[in-house]
């Protein structure tokens, strides 16, 4: 962001003020302090894989049949590196693993252990191959299975509760063989602040109490204080619903000890998958492991992402029907990783027509990250838009079509964006790897303190340096031409420029640029006349177009004396090119990847994840939040409102109309509560009753764009009537401890999260320059421009625009997300829930 200096160091202030550190916000349920020796997490059970000793014969190809990998992956260690021998079968039969092959032959994944009796860990590469060519007509190897593989051979006694000898729970202050004395019917997990720990029930009290049994002590606590405890050998179960007891304490504990096996998946039922993220997925094997789940039913499979994405494709095949998956948790879960993984499966097992291949989805989703991902307090590569991805399939099932539809789009991250934050990846992969002629016409070196704060450490440039190198390639394999690359450059260095130029501050209509070299070469990278750019960027206006004009007479803002401020201006005309810049990238990569075959869809949801934990990995202290995450969040809640309806109330509503007396247990609590005080609109928009108006109750976003088109308004006004309509429900919002911040009731009120509505009157007031922009480049002189963005959506499309900022950017929010959920809705058809939609959770540990 480049205003005037006087504007930098006000915002800048400002946003320190904001991202002071809260004191922690204890929600309804928090955990307690018993301030007992001992409490504390059970230690992870024993991974145990089997190794198995196989003699192989050689071949009369004069080899043995398998293939040598080798991995290196992060350690346990901080920063180490560790290294991994795989010994891989050459051809692999699709399906579960047969008898022969667990007994006999080596499994895709495989890690190598021996070879003729000596450890591979002690030979260097070079002995490694010699030992494997010098070998007789024989080889014996020792072999182990990854987790995931593990769970495939060995189900059957998994399933059957067969406990590994030796899985023993390591407590560090309490006796490791208590729950083996502790019947069954008194085991129980205490839950603390430090975690859980296993006790023994002594007895239930009367009004909610129980007397309980730690570390050596028995004490009274409340009875929502303990869960019921699981037997130990449902410790690593595959599935959530195969628990005797389903509690959170219960749910936890298995996530927990299947992730220290490593074993990162966990279904949730028949239309949900837990998946824990970890540094090490991905190395290990994920190609071969694809031809294990190809074709299999969902009873054959372990659960793991290849497994869901199989049920879907199963789904499809056999219905002929669309189908959905929607990937939900915090940001920095890996939803995105998902999604790749997602799209990979389905084009191995889907892709024998050659039509799209996995490598050219990769380039295309790699284009898309570069544009929407961005560096944030919680992920380094966080998705900063709503993506719906989905996947064409024609009659015979085979994979013929792709096609993106990408919403909500954090534009003013461009220039806006608080401390700690970044902006999108493309800008620094531009500015380290622009070189030569490139660089010289964009005049970039003469930006001398730009506004992305470019990478500091040699190693972050070198790695962007060579990003930029994969963004140019990946244009060039789908089909943008060197005029089009061109013509991107040239926006992305115009939207530099203009932060470089700065304006003055005061209104709009009277302001100029600080910088006028700067803002001349913007002009002169769009192939527009300075004066044009000005007047769009500031007033709004382009010369042959009635557009905006037609936006600002229409417009409630154009009826009062409330104008946009210069600053804000120009955050609105720089979002509003990245916006059409990104809009138009998509079209183009979409004409790449689109077929006219008939196709039925599977689609997969991705977008920006949650910021309810944003205390998580600021230590013990909290953050207050803004508006974007805010908007964010609210996407979060309508994708479990989305859930919510479909697993309960849809259900309930079925077996009503069949006549079916199924007794459904709903949940005490859902997300609707707080969605509607979010986005209840007016409905006596029309009455002529003005009192009876202005008292009818209405949503927090109604009332925020409301208070950005009233003269005079204030953020502490805005504060104020927030809690005149919403103040009954103090259940789901509350005044924070400091001035101009306010507490929402997150995730069901699992989640009390601080937002701080300083400067969210001014971030709504709607602005008529980021509807000026696509005109603005239609008029360009630029022929790369024209090409670029003349191809695409006509003019007339930006009459269904409307040029705000952040209330764009929340109104946008809703329409945008109910035409997704309406898609979405378009794809669920009646029949097995199954065949519905399925829900990937993901998080992390």
């Amino acid at each position: 962001m480049s205003l005037s200096f006087s504007s930098w160091e006000k915002m800048e202030g400002s946003s320190k003020e904001n991202d002071e550190p809260l004191s922690p916000v204890r929600g309804f349920g928090s955990p307690k302090d018993f301030n007992i020796q001992g409490l504390a997490l059970p230690a992870l059970a024993v991974v145990q894989v089997k190794v198995r000793t196989l003699t192989l014969q050689k071949s009369v190809t004069g080899d043995f049949g398998f293939s040598i990998r080798r991995v290196q992956f992060p350690s346990s260690r901080r920063g180490g590196l560790r290294t991994v021998v795989f010994a891989e079968p050459s051809d692999v039969r699709a399906g579960p693993p047969r008898p022969d092959d667990l007994k006999n032959g080596l499994l895709p994944g495989d890690q190598l252990i021996k070879v003729d009796g000596r450890s591979v860990d002690a030979m260097s590469r070079e002995e490694l191959q010699n030992a494997v060519r010098n070998a007789g007509n024989q080889i014996v190897l020792e072999v182990k299975s990854v987790p995931e593989l593990a769970e495939f051979c060995d189900r059957k006694n998994r399933q059957s509760g067969a406990r590994d000898d030796g899985d023993q729970l390591m407590l560090g202050h309490i006796n490791t063989n208590l729950h083996e004395e502790i019947p069954e019917d008194q085991r129980y997990w205490l839950i603390h602040k430090g975690g859980y720990t296993m006790v023994r029930l002594v007895e239930h009290l009367p009004d909610g109490r129980a007397m309980i049994k730690v570390a050596g002590r028995e004490m009274t606590v409340d009875s929502t204080d303990i869960d019921r405890m699981n037997p130990t050998q449902l410790d690593r179960v595959g599935d959530i619903a195969a628990l005797r007891y389903l509690n959170e304490t219960s749910t936890v504990h298995l996530l927990r000890q299947r992730h220290g096996c490593n074993l990162l998946y966990t279904n949730a039922g028949l239309t949900s998958i837990v998946c824990v993220a970890s540094a090490e997925e991905g190395a290990i094997g994920q190609d071969r492991l694809v031809s294990l789940f190809k074709g299999c039913r969902r009873g054959q499979m372990p659960a793991h992402v290849y497994a869901t994405a199989q049920q879907v494709y199963r789904n499809l095949q056999m219905t002929g029907q669309n189908q959905c998956i929607v990937l939900t948790g915090n940001s920095g879960s890996g939803k995105t990783t998902q999604l790749r993984n997602l799209v990979h499966y389905l084009c191995e097992v889907a892709g024998w027509t050659k039509t799209l291949s996995y490598e050219k989805l990769a380039l295309a989703m790699g284009i898309i990250e570069a544009f929407g991902h961005a560096a944030s307090p919680l992920h380094r590569d966080s998705t900063r838009f709503l993506h719906l991805f989905s996947l064409g399939f024609d009659k015979a099932a085979a994979l013929r079509s792709a096609r993106m539809q990408v919403s909500l789009l954090e534009a003013d991250r461009v220039i806006r964006r608080r401390t700690g934050e970044a902006s999108f990846h493309v800008f620094y992969y531009l500015w380290e790897g622009a070189e030569g002629a490139l660089r010289e016409r964009l005049q970039l070196d003469s930006i001398e303190q730009p506004a992305i704060a470019p990478y500091s450490k040699e190693e972050d440039r070198q790695s962007a340096k060579e990003a930029w190198q994969r963004l140019l390639h990946a244009f060039s394999q789908l089909g943008f031409s060197e005029g089009h690359v061109d013509a991107i450059c040239s926006v992305l260095a115009a939207i530099l420029h203009l932060q470089a130029a700065g304006c003055t501050p005061g209104s709009a209509q009277r302001a100029h640029f600080l910088r006028v070299s700067h803002a001349q070469q913007a002009a002169a990278l769009l192939g527009v006349p300075t004066e044009d750019l000005a007047n769009a960027l500031f007033r709004g206006k382009t010369n042959g177009s009635t557009v905006t004009a037609k936006v600002g007479s229409t417009s409630r803002i154009a009826l009062t004396s409330r104008g946009p401020d210069a600053p804000e201006a120009l955050i609105s005309f720089c979002a509003g090119l990245y916006q059409e810049l990104f809009c138009t990238i998509v079209e183009f990569i979409n004409k790449a990847l689109v077929s006219n075959a008939a196709c039925t869809w599977i689609s997969v949801l991705d977008y920006t994840g949650s910021s309810f934990h944003s205390d998580w990995t600021d230590g013990s202290s909290r953050k207050v939040l803004g508006l974007n995450e805010l908007v964010h969040n609210y996407i979060n809640e309508r994708v479990a409102e989305l859930f919510h309806d479909v697993c309960f109330v849809e259900a309930q509503e079925l077996y009503s109309r069949e006549q079916v007396d199924v007794e459904v247990e709903m949940p005490i609590v859902s997300p609707c509560p707080l969605n509607r005080l979010l986005d209840q609109k007016q409905q006596l928009l029309a009455c002529t009753d003005i009192e009876r108006r202005s008292e009818e109750k209405r949503g927090l976003l109604a009332i925020l764009e409301e208070e950005s088109m009233f003269p005079g308004a204030t953020d502490e006004s805005l504060l104020e009537r927030i809690f005149v309509h919403l103040g009954d429900e103090s259940r789901l919002i509350r005044r924070a401890s400091r001035p101009m911040q306010f507490v929402l009731e997150h995730a069901m009120s699992c989640y009390p999260t601080t937002y701080d509505i300083s400067g969210w009157v001014k971030q709504a007031q709607p602005c008529e320059s980021g509807a000026a922009a696509r005109p603005l480049l239609l008029q360009s002189k630029s022929p790369s421009i024209v090409s670029l963005f003349g191809s695409m959506v006509p003019i007339d499309a930006s009459k269904l625009r409307r040029a705000t900022q952040a209330a764009q950017f929340e109104l946008n929010a809703r329409r945008s997300v109910n035409g997704f959920f309406a898609n979405l809705s378009g794809q669920i058809v009646s029949g097995p829930l199954g065949d519905k939609i399925l829900e990937i959770i993901c998080g992390y540990l």
